[in-house]
């Protein structure tokens, strides 16, 4: 007779054989081997498994450890565990119950249901996704050490925030399919385990506020922003959302409402611009559609808390210059601890003079643009031959604001400078102008300096295939350590946000299926964004109504033809 077999890895591992606890195992490599086969699913290599749980081990050894560790599980589990010479796994023919492999199944049927134009979202599909919702007890593997399992540690810190990612954007959905079918008790549990979950997390708020609305309790609505604003202030230093601000705004002056969620008509949805930006980076005016790298943003904003001079790096197309303007710029504006101001530039083939027309611009706001070239240009050239420094110029500028108010030079595309400006002599010379302020000797944030300099940051964005000739100059090397945050692909979840979002914002969905269409096209590989962000903006075009359409990917030619078909149209 089959034995049921439950692992409950959500949370602190439990492990039960027909419902009594297994606790004879003896080894939490016993352990952490039964829990990763059972997430694998398939068959995995010895060798493969062996190195992931004893990496510090010779490879005889850690086959060796791994034989013992298999007999342990074999003499508690019997048939449950299948091994020969070359793999080891869990038997598919024996009853297995795993809460992760249910929890993500909840979630994924849930989906089904949502993108199905067939189906109406009940009660019940919401009951079934809280039901789902509910087995994550805790973040994966909570409480589990392994000595020695640097690869599997990996793994489970891969595994963690996957998971954890996945329950915050369900307990999203669940809170707002509560709020738009009226059960706002039920509401208020899912909206409040998110905030526990994710405090900073402002869409929770607005949705607490407006479920707290929906069931009455208007005061407790507007407490809530209240509490919003000073979590984002302490953790973060800066203040709410423009739509956070708007929800609260909309409570407090309307004290009948209920709960607030407007929606656009067909008719109104046909004249909105694209919320895609094509070929072009996200800009600060397009931070409400900018989806994706919120915890990027939120990463780069305490680096520049913690360091003067930060280095944005990573591969070509995979949108720094986006990250920065449109999420960590946006974060800044909101900042309680004083007005920042931003002057950005690209070097171009004349670094200096790109350098003074960015300054120039803070210095001579009302001037004309004839005289802000004329300026730029005796700027530059007192810059270019020491005559002024940069140092003085940046401390001049906040000399003339209130006490609080910070510096931020950002040189977006910084490899612009090796590539386009020839002269190595007229390169060092521009770095050493531009260090200067940032007290890059002295790079952390808590060494002593004058007042300005505490008050100074610089930002480069810098493509990865450039970071090692930028390297190669001492002064430079100096002022990145530590300063360096790498910008990586993004995630398949982060890749839905961007692609789902912006349009939901506008109250414009995608056909059944489509969404994982277009991110099975665009894969993983580098530089694809720019090739996603101009498909979707020629997709919106050819929208039905308030409806992308297979049948409107398909004219385009998706991600792959998109631009090719639009060059031969033109």
């Amino acid at each position: 007779m089959s034995m049921l077999l439950e692992i409950a890895a959500l949370g602190p591992l439990r492990i039960t054989l027909n419902g009594a606890p297994i606790d004879n195992l003896t080894s939490s490599k016993a352990e952490a081997l039964l829990v990763y086969l059972a997430c694998r699913g398939q068959p995995q290599p010895r060798e493969v498994v062996a190195e992931l749980l004893w990496p510090d081990r010779a490879r005889d050894q850690a086959l060796g450890n791994l034989r013992v560790a298999l007999t342990r599980l074999r003499s508690v589990l019997g048939p449950h565990l299948l091994s020969n010479r070359t793999s080891v796994g869990i038997n598919p023919d024996q009853d297995l119950r795993l809460d992760v492999t249910e929890f993500e199944a909840g979630v994924d049927a849930y989906r089904r249901i949502r993108d199905d134009p067939r189906r109406r979202l009940s009660l019940h599909d919401a009951g079934q996704l809280a039901q789902a919702l509910a087995l994550y007890r805790g973040e994966f593997l909570e409480g589990l050490y392994l000595p020695g399992g640097l690869g599997f540690d990996e793994w489970v810190l891969l595994e963690r925030e996957r998971l954890y990612l996945l329950l915050i954007d369900a307990l999203q959905e669940l809170a707002t399919l509560y709020l738009n079918l009226g059960d706002y008790a039920a509401g208020l549990e899912q909206a409040r385990r998110l905030l526990r979950l994710d405090p900073m997390n402002e869409p929770g708020h607005r949705l607490l506020m407006r479920l707290l609305v929906g069931s009455g309790q208007r005061s407790a609505a507007l407490r809530q922003y209240e509490i919003c604003e000073q979590i984002l202030a302490d953790e973060l230093g800066v203040a709410p959302e423009p739509a956070t601000r708007a929800v609260y705004e909309q409570i407090r002056d309307n004290p009948a409402s209920r709960s607030p969620a407007p929606h656009l008509p067909a008719t109104q949805v046909a004249l909105l611009p694209s919320p895609y930006r094509g070929l072009y980076a996200f800009g600060e005016a397009d931070a409400d559609f900018f989806f994706g790298r919120e915890a990027f943003s939120r990463h780069l904003l305490q680096a520049l808390q913690q360091r003067r001079v930060v280095a944005v790096v990573g591969p070509s197309g995979s949108g720094k210059s986006s990250a920065v303007f449109a999420g960590l710029v946006p974060y800044l504006g909101r900042s309680r601890e004083g007005q920042w101001l931003v002057a950005s530039f690209r070097p171009g083939n004349r670094p200096f003079f790109s350098l003074s027309t960015a300054v120039i611009d803070l210095l001579e706001p009302d001037a004309s643009e004839a005289d802000r070239v004329i300026e730029a240009r005796k700027l530059s050239n007192a810059l270019a031959g020491s005559t002024v420094s940069l140092r003085d110029v940046l401390y001049h500028l906040l000399r003339q604001r209130s006490a609080t108010t910070r510096m931020l030079l950002v040189v977006d595309q910084f490899e612009e400078l090796y590539a386009l400006c020839p002269q190595p002599e007229e390169r060092r010379r521009f770095l050493d102008m531009l260090l200067a302020p940032f007290s890059v000797s002295e790079s952390a944030v808590h060494s002593p300096g004058s007042p300005e300099e505490q008050r100074c940051r610089l930002l480069i964005t810098l493509r990865a295939d450039f970071l090692e000739q930028a390297l190669t100059y001492h002064p430079m090397a100096d002022a990145l350590q530590d300063g360096i945050v790498v910008l990586g692909p993004m995630t398949r979840r982060e890749l839905q946000r961007a692609v789902v979002h912006p349009a939901a914002l506008l109250g414009v969905g995608f056909e059944t299926g489509l969404v994982e269409r277009i991110l099975g096209d665009v894969g993983m590989e580098e530089g694809r964004l720019p090739l996603l962000q101009f498909a979707l903006t020629i997709l919106w075009e050819h929208r039905r109504n308030d409806l992308l359409t297979h049948a409107a990917y398909d004219a385009i030619g998706g991600v792959a033809e998109a631009l090719a078909r639009h060059a031969e149209g033109v």
